[in-house]
């Protein structure tokens, strides 16, 4: 209908389209209303990305901490604690090594890029969570029932944190 729309075979939630739309029509989604839920629900975990400080210039932890419990947080941990899972589980990887080649990336928008663009590289990408789904996935075994909020810049985030497969 002469307007422009996302082609979803070619999308790899980069959020380029938002950023370079010339009429500013695309918008991200906010998720503002599911997360004061999550945080009013009683058992919400967050799991925080690091780049709060180049959002909220002259935070720290603590005050985005003390920020999260008011409105209603049960805890607030670093998503630095999913990297180094994942860091782990990078080494581990990397002692069985069979010499096949490893990619690496924590970047849901890269491994999309790689799916759909470089499938003949898809099987090398490393089978291993995001620090986000992987910091999620120790916030629900520690802390059984929670439910987890991530908060952090990335669209790309939005797609994978959907995915049911994980």
């Amino acid at each position: 209908d002469n307007q422009a729309s996302i082609l979803p075979d070619e999308c790899i939630l980069c959020g380029r389209c938002y950023v370079t739309c010339p009429q500013g029509c695309k918008i991200i989604r906010s998720d503002k209303e599911k997360a004061l839920s999550l945080l009013q629900s009683g058992n919400c975990r967050v799991s925080l990305a690091p780049s709060y400080v180049a959002a909220f210039p002259g935070t720290t932890i603590q005050t985005m901490e003390e920020a999260l419990l008011a409105l209603g947080a049960a805890g607030v941990e670093e998503t630095a604690i999913g990297a180094t899972i994942v860091k782990k589980a990078y080494d581990e990887m990397l002692e069985a090594a069979t010499g096949a080649p490893i990619l690496t990336t924590c970047c849901p928008a890269i491994n999309e890029l790689v799916r759909k663009y470089y499938p003949e590289c898809a099987p090398y990408l490393a089978p291993v969570l995001s620090p986000m789904l992987a910091h999620g996935k120790d916030l629900k075994e520690r802390y059984p029932g929670c439910s987890v909020l991530f908060i952090g810049p990335c669209i790309a985030k939005k797609s994978e944190a959907e995915d049911k497969s994980v």
